[in-house]
C-alpha cells in the first residue's frame, strides 16, 4: 500500500532520501579523502521498492534497444569480461596484422556525484521515461541529505545538489541513461563500462589520428555540455604497435599523460599486449594472502585452508582470466606455484608430490580450469547467454563434417604472433571442436557446466 501510494503521488519518504555515507579506500594517500569513494547505505524498504523502479526501467530499455551495445556496466549479460574480450579482439588482431593502434583512456572525475539532477530528468524523458515513474525519479533524486559515518561516529546532515547515490539500487541505471549519449556521433571505437570508457583507433594512415583527436574534441564537447568532467590527470594514452608514431592527444587543452600499461576494469593491460605484467601483480597479490595465512593461523587444517584458498585467493588468479590467460610457460608456472604453496600448508600432504596432492583435495590445476573457463565462455557466447555478437569473436563451420557436432569452429586466419595465437577466440577453437555432441548440445548453462566437468575429468 506504501509503495502503490508513493507512486501514485510521486511522493518520496523522506527516510528514503536520507543516507549515512560509508567512505570506501580505493588508492593512493589514505590521508587524502579525495581517495575514498562514498557508498551510500540508504533504507532497507527504500531500497526494495527501488528494486522495482529500477526493473520496470531495464524492461524498459531493453524492449526499446534504449541503452547503447558500447555500454557493459550494470547491464545484463554484459561485464567486465565482455567489455575486455571485445576490446582485445580488436587489439591482438590489429598488432598480428602489424597495424599501431592508438587507445585513449578516460576516467570522469566523481562521476556518480556529480551527475546534474534537472539535465538528467531532461534525458529520462527524452528517452521515453514519463508520468508518475519520471515524477517518481524526480521526487527520489531531489532534497536529499546525507552524513558521513566512520566508526560509529556521524557527522552533521547536509544537502546534497547533484549526483546519484552510489550503492543505491536505483543510481547505477540512472547514469547509464545519463552518459548513454556520449558515444553518438563518434567516428572510433569505443567501450564503456559505467563512467570508464577507451576510445581507440587503429592507425593505417595519418587521417586515422586525426579522427581519433575530432572524437577526442567531441568527447570535450558533451563534457561541457552535460557538466561531468573528465580527469586529465587520470586520463592516458597507450600506444600499441610497431611503428606508431605516437601522436599526442589533448583534453581541455592538456595532452594526456603516455602509459605503457594501464589498469583497465580490474586487468593490466601492457603496450605489447602480453599477459606476463598482468601475472606477476596478480601472483604477487595472491603470494601475500598465502603469507598472511601462514602468519596468523598457529593452525590449519584442510577444511580451512580449501575455503580461504577457493573464496579469496583463487578468484585473485581467475578474474576475467578469458582476457589475460598467460600462454608463456614462465607465466603459466608462476600462477600454478601459488595453488602449489597451499596445497603444501595442508597437514599430512607435505610429502606428496603436486599432481597427487591436487588429487587428493579434489583440486584441478589451475590450467585447466582456464580452459574450462574458457569453454563455459565459448559456450556462452554462441548460446546468446553473453551480449557480444558471437561473430565478433568466430565464424562456424557451414560444412561440418559427420563426426563431431554441429557447432564447430573455423579458422579463419593465419596467425603470426604469440600474442594473437594465445587470444581468447584462437586458442579455445580446438578443444571447443573437440568437445563430443552431448557436451556441445547442452540445454543450459548449468548442464553444460556438468557434462563438461565429467568430460575433462574435473571433480
Amino acid at each position: 500500500m506504501i509503495f502503490r501510494k508513493s507512486l501514485q503521488t510521486g511522493d518520496v519518504p523522506m527516510s528514503w532520501r536520507e543516507a549515512n555515507v560509508t567512505p570506501l579506500f580505493k588508492k593512493g594517500s589514505k590521508t587524502n579523502p579525495l581517495n575514498y569513494r562514498p557508498v551510500s547505505l540508504t533504507s532497507v524498504v527504500g531500497k526494495v521498492f527501488e528494486t522495482l523502479v529500477r526493473d520496470a526501467l531495464v524492461k524498459h530499455t531493453t524492449e526499446n534497444a534504449i541503452i547503447k551495445i558500447q555500454q557493459h556496466g550494470f547491464m545484463k549479460k554484459k561485464s567486465t569480461v565482455t567489455n575486455l574480450l571485445e576490446y582485445l579482439e580488436a587489439l591482438t588482431k590489429a598488432r598480428d596484422q602489424r597495424i599501431p593502434v592508438d587507445v585513449n583512456y578516460l576516467d570522469c572525475k566523481k562521476a556518480f556525484d556529480t551527475v546534474p539532477h534537472r539535465r538528467l530528468i531532461t534525458k529520462l524523458e527524452a528517452l521515453g521515461v514519463q508520468g508518475n515513474v519520471l515524477r517518481w525519479i524526480e521526487n527520489f533524486l531531489t532534497n536529499r541529505r546525507q552524513r558521513v559515518s566512520i566508526r560509529g561516529s556521524l557527522s552533521e546532515w547536509l544537502p546534497v545538489e547533484s549526483g546519484v547515490p552510489q550503492g543505491s539500487v536505483l543510481g547505477p541505471i540512472l547514469f547509464l541513461f545519463y552518459v548513454n549519449d556520449l558515444v553518438d556521433g563518434l567516428e572510433c571505437p569505443i567501450l564503456l563500462f559505467a563512467d570508464d570508457a577507451k576510445i581507440y583507433k587503429e592507425l593505417k594512415s595519418p587521417e586515422d589520428a586525426e579522427a581519433l583527436i575530432r572524437d577526442m574534441k567531441k568527447i570535450e564537447e558533451w563534457s561541457d555540455k552535460w557538466l561531468l568532467v573528465f580527469n586529465e590527470e587520470k586520463c592516458a594514452t597507450m600506444h600499441i604497435g610497431h611503428n606508431n608514431q605516437k601522436v599526442d592527444y589533448k583534453l581541455n587543452d592538456k595532452t594526456l599523460k603516455k602509459t605503457e600499461l594501464e589498469k583497465d576494469l580490474g586487468v593490466f593491460i601492457s603496450h605489447d599486449l602480453k599477459p606476463s605484467q598482468h601475472v606477476s601483480i596478480v601472483a604477487a597479490r595472491a603470494n601475500k594472502i598465502v603469507g598472511l595465512m601462514k602468519k596468523n593461523f598457529d593452525y590449519l587444517d584442510e577444511e580451512t585452508i580449501l575455503s580461504i584458498y577457493c573464496s579469496i585467493i583463487r578468484p585473485i588468479l581467475e578474474y576475467a582470466v578469458q582476457s589475460w590467460c598467460p600462454f608463456w610457460k614462465k607465466d603459466i608456472e608462476e600462477l600454478e606455484k601459488v595453488q602449489h604453496r597451499v596445497t603444501k600448508l595442508v597437514p599430512g600432504l607435505q610429502d606428496e608430490s603436486y599432481e597427487e596432492r591436487c588429487s587428493k583435495l579434489n583440486l584441478p590445476t589451475l590450467e585447466q580450469r582456464r580452459l574450462r573457463g574458457d569453454l563455459i565462455e565459448t559456450y556462452k557466447i554462441l548460446n546468446g547467454h553473453e551480449g557480444s555478437d558471437y561473430r565478433k569473436f568466430f565464424k562456424l563451420r557451414e560444412n561440418s563434417s559427420t563426426r563431431g557436432h554441429d557447432w564447430k569452429l573455423e579458422k579463419r586466419e593465419h596467425v603470426n604472433t604469440k600474442v594473437r595465437e594465445g587470444w581468447f577466440a584462437i586458442r579455445v577453437i580446438n578443444p571447443w571442436n573437440s568437445l563430443p555432441p552431448h557436451v556441445v548440445n547442452a540445454p543450459s548453462i548449468k548442464t553444460f557446466k556438468t557434462k563438461l566437468d565429467e568430460h575433462l575429468g574435473i571433480n
